[in-house]
């Protein structure tokens, strides 16, 4: 993901670091509220 092939930004419609695993799962569980979920493995810069 980090090769920039992929504009995320475009496509995801939600971010969660890692430490709100959880709360991400439940968000990607809504699918009338969420589209694609991202879970950022690494801090950001």
């Amino acid at each position: 993901m980090t090769c920039g092939r992929w504009k995320l930004e475009s496509i995801s419609t939600h971010e969660f670091p890692l430490e709100q695993l959880e709360t991400a799962i439940r968000t990607a569980a809504d699918v009338e509220r969420a589209g694609n979920v991202v879970v950022c493995m690494l801090p950001k810069p």
